[in-house]
């Protein structure tokens, strides 16, 4: 669902840094889009790459906490739909029997990923484009005033204590590399390739692909649950079963006369 980097230190560095411009970049060519992006002075930023169609814009030095977007409740707002999708996911493993414990050993990179998509599709454009207003980017339209206050998942069980939504502020993410970091990072990059390859053909292989069979009874036992606490799923269960009969009707591959007929 998103594009993923990672390297020892768990840092962003020019390297990272450099391979995700050249791919949005060519994501936007083949939009046939222009962008500005607003960066702040960390080192890893530092690039003397020409891009077709970004443009980079730095923010003045120590200017990121006062006119930066993203820190005027952009990443707050991330941060509070993430950490509430978690604790309902924790949830979920206690209904089913699992501890904290055990449900927090059975996260992977992709439920993180997958958690972190969900969690920026939540994040209101109402409230990016207010946080863009309070940066003092005012030169295009905005919805309100102030700045709006996130309205993702309706979480009336869940509400989060700021102090907990803010837990990582101070967690180290950049800093300045020697030589040696660098190197070693330069040359982690083919290396790593080549080890996510290999991870992502043994997760594949271990991976159980539910059948359309037990994906069809997994719905009607869902269903049933619904119906029994006078729960409305509404369409949403007729949606799901549909999407479940045409992605089977995809897998399936038209066969020929010559399948059938025994190969000496």
């Amino acid at each position: 669902p998103l594009p993923y980097y990672n390297n020892r230190s768990a840092w962003m560095t020019s390297v990272i840094w450099k391979k995700i411009l050249i791919d949005l970049n060519q994501n936007l060519e083949k939009d046939n889009k222009q962008i500005c992006l607003i960066v702040d002075n960390a080192p890893c930023h530092n690039t003397d790459e020409k891009f077709s169609n970004i443009t980079i814009e730095f923010l003045p030095p120590n200017t990121t906490a006062l006119i930066q977007p993203l820190d005027q409740g952009i990443i707050h707002s991330f941060k509070m739909e993430y950490r509430q999708i978690l604790i309902k996911k924790q949830i979920c493993a206690l209904e089913k029997g699992l501890s904290i414990v055990e449900f927090l050993k059975s996260l992977t990179i992709l439920d993180g990923i997958n958690y972190a998509n969900r969690a920026w599709n939540l994040v209101k454009q109402q409230t990016i484009s207010n946080c863009f207003k309070k940066a003092g980017i005012d030169n295009i339209q905005f919805i309100t005033d102030e700045i709006a206050a996130t309205e993702g998942e309706n979480y009336e069980w869940c509400t989060l204590d700021n102090e907990y939504i803010q837990c990582d502020n101070e967690l180290v993410c950049f800093g300045t590399m020697s030589d040696e970091d660098i190197v070693a990072d330069v040359l982690a990059v083919n290396q790593n390739s080549t080890e996510d390859e290999e991870v992502f053909a043994q997760s594949e292989a271990c991976i159980k692909h539910p059948s359309t069979k037990n994906a069809l009874l997994s719905l009607d036992s869902l269903r049933d649950y619904f119906c029994h606490n006078n729960i409305d799923p509404l369409e949403a269960f007729e949606d799901i079963e549909n999407l479940i009969l045409e992605s089977s009707e995809k897998q399936k591959c038209q066969k020929k006369i010559t399948d059938f007929l025994s190969k000496s």
